[in-house]
């Protein structure tokens, strides 16, 4: 059953998610790959704890228009967390998980977050060990996710742990919160995210996922990867507010060793490619070229760098370099012929076999060599590429027909 259309007049993401959950609870609404199993979190599931989340920020004290941070690896609990602030009203501060500990707070502090909701033991010591030092004193609660190697969650000489939750415990005291009324409430001129310095509304969000969907032509029947994380706002108009607007299928990776093989499983149409990832996997091809031979070695060695477009494009399985050189050849093919004599038999089967060989190159190298290879990689159905690599990444895209777009052009300027 296909899902119930979102009504446009919902203006915030927590309300476009409470919608979903509403229509299609039991469908899935994103999937997660953990300790090498898919598993799939459904609507009604998401539902309910970004409104548990929202009354449980509540119930610590986060008033309406509060700063909270949120620092967490792509995972369904980001999702559900970040909902789950704006649900209680509250001012989402995302910060890159990836960041050092000194960043982390910097971010806190300049946003004036009242607490955080970490993923793991490392981005909680980021946070705690820098309060210890006096730094970003307006947290006043600590919430993990993964509560693995958090030492201080078992320590009762600790005198401040009444302010350090767990995300269950969080959950708990805000299990009778009416999160349906708190975000009726909610006006789309609200205060909504934190980015870079300044706070983005409600509207200031969705217009800015509706400007992206536009430029990639998401739809219901696109399937994403998120790679890059949440914390970044492009990532978000394409991950978050694609699941919440159009019901893309949204799986979330492990990463790592494990890429290529969450891409094969995915089969993802549009990329957001993490940072170095489609470099790395060029060098892992430069490898094969340097082994490979014959006809295989002509193909995957006609490397030229992809100019990054501005919009996306059915993945190509001859690359434009490629095209051109079988065209001359079938042009002086045909010049040949058309010159030839009937009574010249020998440069009639010359001319036949000039085509069939430029023929056989194009085929070849692009059914038995480009094709495979992008199964292989998972970029069979990719259609665009979002991301920054190198000339090798580039010419890696290009090599394979996938279209490269440039962060900035989807983004548009004011990102």
């Amino acid at each position: 059953m296909s899902p119930a259309p979102v009504s446009m007049s919902a203006t915030t993401a927590p309300a476009l998610a409470l919608e979903r959950a509403a229509s299609t609870p039991k469908s899935a609404a994103v999937r997660v790959h953990e300790l090498g199993i898919w598993r799939a979190l459904s609507w009604g599931d998401l539902g309910e704890e970004l409104g548990e989340i929202a009354g449980g920020l509540r119930a610590v004290g986060a008033a309406p228009g509060n700063a909270v941070g949120l620092v967490m690896v792509n995972h369904p609990s980001w999702i559900t967390s970040y909902l789950g602030i704006q649900a209680a009203g509250c001012v989402v501060v995302p910060i890159d998980p990836d960041q050092l500990a000194d960043q982390v707070v910097a971010g806190l502090e300049q946003s004036g977050a009242v607490g955080v909701i970490c993923g793991d033991q490392e981005q909680f010591d980021k946070v705690d060990e820098l309060q210890a030092t006096g730094r970003a004193g307006d947290v006043r609660f600590l919430v993990v996710v993964d509560t693995r190697g958090v030492r201080s969650l078992d320590s009762a000489s600790r005198p401040d742990i009444d302010r350090v939750l767990t995300l269950a415990q969080l959950r708990g005291r805000g299990a009778s919160f009416d999160a349906r009324a708190a975000v009726a409430s909610l006006k789309d001129s609200d205060p909504a995210v934190w980015v870079d310095g300044t706070t983005e509304s409600h509207a200031d969000a969705l217009v800015h996922s509706v400007e992206v969907s536009e430029r990639l032509g998401l739809s219901a029947g696109d399937h994403l990867l998120a790679q890059a994380p949440f914390a970044q706002p492009l990532e978000r108009a394409v991950s978050l507010f694609g699941l919440l607007r159009h019901d893309l299928s949204l799986a979330i990776g492990e990463g790592g060793a494990l890429t290529t093989a969450e891409m094969k499983a995915v089969q993802p149409t549009v990329l957001h490619a993490a940072a170095g990832y489609v470099d790395t996997t060029a060098r892992a091809v430069s490898g094969r070229v340097k082994t490979a031979k014959g006809l295989r070695k002509f193909a995957l060695s006609r490397l030229k760098p992809a100019t990054p477009g501005s919009s996306p494009q059915p993945p190509r399985s001859v690359s434009k370099s490629l095209l051109l050189s079988l065209f001359t050849a079938l042009a002086i093919t045909v010049w040949f012929a058309f010159t030839a004599s009937m009574d010249d038999p020998v440069r009639i089967l010359i001319a036949v076999g000039i085509a069939l060989a430029a023929f056989l190159v194009g085929v070849v190298s692009g059914v038995a060599v480009v094709d495979p290879l992008r199964r292989q990689l998972g970029l069979s159905r990719v259609r665009a590429v979002v991301g920054s690599t190198s000339d090798e990444g580039a010419s890696f895209l290009g090599s394979l027909g996938v279209p490269l777009l440039h962060p900035d052009s989807v983004s548009g300027a004011r990102r």
